[in-house]
């Protein structure tokens, strides 16, 4: 008999975490026929479009490797602060997109005009290069995501520039999950802007810390699934989905027979135990094992069988299984083992699922 214990675990209290990334590349790309100009190491950066009609876009990156593997991002903030502006600044919108190419931040420093950058170093991102002075953008101004991840409008005055929305968390989310790699955003004017609406942001070299780019990224935890034992025949453990957000834990036994007796069982212990007339080993061993008893009663048509275990009465007495008010209680960072009872006669026991609840 093959079975398969499915995990669709949902935790009811939100395992949401709050980070924060300084920017670890940063860099200006000034439009200039021969892509010789940039500003590395520079204090400020630039986009949009100066009182000559010259265009600027600001490329920064952030190292989000260290949120989690199947962390699900949930909100992204980026934060951006305008220190220099000419006096005949227009408003204007200045549009995210998601950088498709690597790029460079050599060691120019424009020191006397900023807003005019100065020669291009090795290794410099420009205009017309990704790496100056040998490795070239595929599209003058730089290669990016067409449809822009986010925008926002630049008012006339100093101060933060906050981007956010889907599109930035859609971005960061592909990051994390691996599915795009990470070259960061380009920062430009969205749309044929009038002059003049250049603004220059603090870099992370800034002097004023709590000036630098910042990004701001809230994310959910997901949970943990292994096979600690194999029981019954060779069942297969495999994670549906982990989305700890909704509210159930919800544990799917399927393949096995239809219209048989099926109950789910639960503990933190290991070891494994034969019993008299079933097949399979208990896996429950080392600790006081517990059952979920209003979720008792046959397997569907298809041979499934399914119990939320947040909304299941638990049984044992003596603390056996910890419960509130009757109904299973899961601490945030707690294993718990489960299988699967059912079949005619003894019944069958399947696979161990062994769950680690974040």
């Amino acid at each position: 008999m093959r079975t398969l214990l499915l995990l669709a675990l949902v935790s009811p209290a939100l395992a949401q975490e709050r980070v924060r990334f300084g920017a670890d590349r940063d860099n200006t790309l000034y439009e200039s026929k021969d892509g010789s100009v940039s500003n590395a190491v520079g204090e400020l950066l630039f986009a949009g479009s100066t009182g000559i009609g010259a265009a600027r876009a600001a490329v920064l990156h952030f190292d989000v490797s260290s949120i989690p593997a199947g962390a699900r991002v949930t909100s992204v903030e980026l934060r951006l602060v305008v220190s220099q502006l000419s006096p005949h600044a227009k408003e204007g919108t200045l549009a995210i997109h998601r950088l498709l190419d690597d790029w460079g931040e050599g060691s120019s420093h424009a020191v006397v005009e900023p807003g005019k950058g100065a020669p291009a170093s090795d290794g410099d991102a420009t205009w017309l290069h990704r790496f100056w002075p040998t490795e070239f953008w595929q599209q003058a101004g730089g290669d990016y995501q067409a449809p822009h991840s986010a925008e926002s409008p630049t008012g006339l005055g100093t101060g933060p520039i906050l981007w956010s929305g889907q599109g930035l968390t859609a971005d960061v989310q592909a990051w994390v999950d691996g599915t795009q790699p990470n070259h960061g955003w380009l920062i430009r004017a969205l749309g044929i802007l009038p002059k003049w609406t250049a603004r220059g942001f603090d870099s992370r070299e800034s002097v004023t810390i709590k000036k630098r780019p910042r990004l701001v990224v809230e994310y959910l935890l997901g949970c943990e699934s292994r096979v600690e034992c194999e029981s019954g025949s060779s069942g297969t453990i495999r994670l549906a989905t982990c989305d700890c957000a909704a509210g159930t834990a919800e544990l799917v036994l399927s393949g096995a027979q239809p219209g048989v007796f099926a109950l789910l069982l639960t503990g933190q212990g290991a070891g494994a135990l034969g019993l008299p007339g079933v097949a399979g080993d208990l896996c429950l061993g080392g600790s006081t094992i517990g059952r979920f008893i209003l979720d008792i009663g046959p397997t569907d048509a298809n041979g499934s069988f399914r119990v939320d275990v947040l909304d299941a009465l638990t049984d044992g007495g003596g603390g056996k299984v910890p419960a509130i008010g009757g109904y299973f209680c899961l601490p945030i960072g707690s294993t718990w083992r489960f299988q699967y009872l059912h079949g005619s006669f003894g019944g069958e026991l399947s696979p161990l699922l062994e769950v680690t609840f974040h």
